[in-house]
């Protein structure tokens, strides 16, 4: 292969790449080593629907950037039952929470097809101590990270209507896209109504009937699992505001 062409491919890869924290470390600043990306990435992996990627209490080795599709994580409660933690997307990083107990805290599942980038984070460490471009890079993975996680956690803050809660989550789930460069206003709801309504402490029927309700006051649209935020305004005020005074 010429150098033309791993030039073209390198460069349809940083494009693929360029919504994606990871991309950071992919392609650092002028003065990282060029090798070392091959020498921290472990491999590349693809995981079917339901197929677990980690499982809470596993001692964390690596961290997992999302190249494609989406991942739900969830931890069991002290009386048996499951309570999902998060839904990532591509540009999302499993395993950050884990960097203290080395310990990951929860079980990652695909929710669909997936494409995962694994990186040792050992190997990642020993890099960014001898590279400065490859520590701030790594600091700013991790700032984004938890950015991006409470931005997700803001629907159940604070006492908030079933009504205003999943007017946040949608409102903050399209704000993540808009940031990532992804379609904002119309998208595939990749988990389950099931998870949304366990995610956000509400009842299935509930969420059901709040699309319903959502859709007949014209905030969106939804068939099946695609979803289009017909007012985002309206939904905007919604999620912040609540429902307005009769």
């Amino acid at each position: 292969m010429n150098n033309l062409s791993v030039a073209k491919i390198n460069t349809a890869k940083q494009k693929q790449c360029e919504t994606c924290d990871l991309g950071y470390l992919c392609f650092p600043e002028a003065g990282a080593s060029p090798d070392y990306l091959k020498n921290t990435v472990q491999r590349d992996r693809t995981y079917k629907r339901g197929e677990t990627v980690f499982r809470a209490g596993e001692t964390m080795r690596s961290l997992y950037g999302i190249c494609a599709g989406s991942v739900k994580t969830s931890t069991i409660n002290s009386d048996g039952t499951s309570q999902i933690t998060g839904f990532h997307f591509v540009g999302d990083i499993l395993g950050m929470d884990a960097l203290n107990g080395k310990q990951y805290l929860y079980d990652a599942v695909a929710l669909e097809p997936v494409r995962i980038r694994e990186i040792s984070y050992d190997r990642l460490k020993k890099l960014a101590g001898e590279n400065p471009d490859i520590q701030e890079s790594l600091t700013r993975l991790m700032s984004n990270q938890l950015a991006f996680d409470y931005q997700l956690l803001m629907p159940m803050v604070g006492k908030k209507s079933a009504a205003q809660q999943l007017a946040s989550y949608i409102h903050a789930l399209a704000q993540r896209f808009q940031q990532r460069n992804m379609p904002d206003t119309e998208f595939r709801l990749t988990m389950s109504r099931n998870d949304i309504a366990n995610y956000l402490g509400l009842a299935k029927e509930t969420i059901s009937r709040l699309f319903s309700r959502f859709e007949e006051e014209g905030l969106v649209t939804s068939h099946a699992k695609y979803i289009s935020i017909a007012d985002p305004d309206k939904l905007a005020s919604l999620a912040v505001l609540g429902d307005p005074s009769p």
